[in-house]
């Protein structure tokens, strides 16, 4: 490919990337929506669950603002088929919606593991970029964090299977996700700023210096 067509996809290849994670993650919110409304009789465990696949709906859109914003890479196949499958997760969340505990949980497992598989992606590929400095190793615990949802939500669907759960403690479990879904967040952001990286936060808390102050004309 010839060097100059290679930095015209470097320079596009944040815009193409957060425009597709928006609409992708715009679409699961519209279905979210959706499938709560057909809902007749909505209950606590529902209104939970679908409190949880808002949560992580924002946890992806925080993901992957920070890490596409600030990237100038060569699009590849893999870029697209890591945002797919992460949108795929979240509809087959919003489709374990109103279905019994046991689903909702099997299917939480799974999205959990794959949402980890796109951070450990998203950090992989952003040290591609010559102008970014950060290893996957250091994002150990926000991986973390994916891998005990892993395992919590499908000992869960164990214990339902098992009728050990009852339905004040399936939604106490949801419940408890909750918290971890912010976790996620603040571990990540944490991280991500640790490797001395822009974060989106940072843009409403910045001040100008003198320097960057024009002053103003008077008005005549």
């Amino acid at each position: 490919m010839q060097p100059e067509l290679r930095n015209r996809l470097r320079d596009n290849y944040s815009t193409i990337y957060v425009t597709i994670v928006s609409v992708m993650l715009g679409l699961a919110l519209d279905d979210l929506v959706s499938i709560m409304r057909s809902l007749e009789n909505i209950s606590l465990f529902n209104w939970l669950t679908a409190a949880f696949s808002a949560h992580v709906i924002f946890n992806a859109w925080v993901g992957y603002s920070c890490t596409a914003a600030i990237l100038r890479l060569v699009p590849s196949v893999w870029d697209a088929l890591n945002v797919l499958a992460l949108s795929l997760a979240h509809f087959g969340l919003n489709s374990a919606i109103g279905e019994e505990p046991i689903i909702f949980f099997c299917v939480a497992s799974c999205y959990a593991a794959i949402a980890g598989a796109v951070t450990y992606y998203n950090v992989w590929r952003a040290d591609q970029d010559d102008a970014v400095n950060i290893k996957v190793s250091t994002f150990r615990a926000v991986i973390g964090v994916n891998v005990a949802g892993t395992i919590g939500f499908l000992t869960a669907g164990i214990l339902t299977r098992t009728m050990l759960l009852t339905p004040d403690f399936q939604a106490v479990i949801v419940a408890m996700a909750l918290p971890f879904a912010t976790l996620w967040i603040f571990v990540f952001l944490r991280v991500w700023k640790a490797n001395g990286l822009p974060v989106w936060l940072d843009g409403a808390r910045s001040k100008k210096t003198p320097a960057e102050i024009t002053p103003r004309k008077p008005e005549m």
